[in-house]
C-alpha cells in the first residue's frame, strides 16, 4: 500500500512509524518541508508536496490541520481514494461534509475516522438506531489547555451543540464531532477545571433500554501536551485496522 501522509508533527510522526512497521511505502509532506523530508529520511520513504499528484496513491491521512480536509483530503476522495481523517472537527462544517459524502457515494472512496480521544464510539453508532437516544459529551480540562480561558477559570465554560463547541474551541473538542458523525449529536459540556492533571472525557448515552456511561482520562503524548496519548494510539490502531482484512467492532 502507498500511503501519502499530510502532516509530520506528534500524531503524523506515530503513524508514519505504524505504516513503516506494517511495510506500507510511504510519502510525507508538511508545510515545512525540513521537517517532512527529514521523517521521510527516518522512516526510508518519500518528501513530497501536499498538492501532488495522486497517481498510485492508495490512502491519504490527515495528520494538520482543517485546511488539509477541505484541499488534499476532498481531492483524494474526489479521485476515488480512501482517507484517514484526524482533524474530525472539520466536518462541523455541513457543506464540507456534504461534499465528502457525495464523493465517497459516488466514488466508492472511504473516509476512516478514528475515535480519538474518547471511548464507546462503537455503543453511539449502534444506539443511533434508536431513534430516542441522546449522548451528552462533558470535557474536563485543566484551564491552561483551553484557547482563550485564564489559567485561574474554573466551572462550566461552555453547553451547546458540537458544532457551536468546534466554531468555539476549535483545537479541544474534535471528539465532539466524532460523536456527531457516529450518528447522534452530543450536548456537550466543556469544564474548566484547575485541579487536573490530565484531560477527562465523558461519554453518556441514554435511551429508555440503555443507559452507557464511559470516562477516560488521559495523559497527555511524551512527545505532544496538547495532544491525548490516547488519541495517538488511536490513529495508530485505526491505520492498522484499515490495512487489516478482519474487522471487529460495529
Amino acid at each position: 500500500m502507498r500511503i501519502r501522509l499530510i502532516g509530520a508533527g506528534n500524531i503524523g510522526t506515530a503513524l508514519a512509524e505504524e505504516a513503516n512497521e506494517l511495510e506500507a511505502t510511504l510519502e510525507i509532506a508538511d508545510r515545512d518541508q525540513e521537517k517532512a523530508q527529514g521523517l521521510a529520511e527516518r522512516m526510508g520513504g518519500t518528501a513530497v508536496n501536499a498538492d501532488e499528484s495522486l497517481d498510485e496513491v492508495d490512502l491519504v491521512i490527515e495528520a494538520a490541520t482543517q485546511d488539509v480536509v477541505r484541499g488534499p483530503v476532498l481531492e483524494a476522495l474526489d479521485a476515488g481514494i480512501d482517507a484517514l481523517v484526524l482533524t474530525t472537527g472539520a466536518f462541523a462544517d455541513p457543506t464540507l461534509l456534504d461534499a465528502a459524502r457525495e464523493a465517497t457515494e459516488r466514488t466508492g472512496a472511504i473516509c476512516h475516522i478514528p475515535s480519538g480521544g474518547i471511548a464507546a464510539v462503537d455503543g453511539v453508532k449502534a444506539l443511533a438506531l434508536d431513534p430516542d437516544a441522546e449522548v451528552t459529551l462533558t470535557t474536563r480540562k485543566p484551564p491552561g489547555s483551553l484557547s482563550g480561558v485564564s489559567p485561574d477559570q474554573e466551572g462550566e465554560i461552555f453547553r451547546g451543540s458540537a458544532h457551536d463547541a468546534v466554531k468555539k474551541f476549535p483545537k479541544n473538542v474534535n471528539v465532539a464531532v466524532s460523536l456527531l458523525l457516529a450518528g447522534i449529536p452530543p450536548t456537550v459540556r466543556l469544564i474548566a477545571d484547575p485541579s487536573l492533571d490530565r484531560n477527562t472525557h465523558e461519554v453518556h448515552i441514554t435511551s429508555p433500554y440503555v443507559d452507557v456511561r464511559c470516562k477516560v482520562a488521559s495523559n497527555p503524548s511524551p512527545s505532544n501536551p496538547a495532544t491525548s496519548h490516547t488519541a495517538v494510539l488511536s490513529a495508530r490502531a485505526k491505520l492498522r485496522a484499515i490495512l487489516d482484512g478482519f474487522s471487529v467492532g460495529t
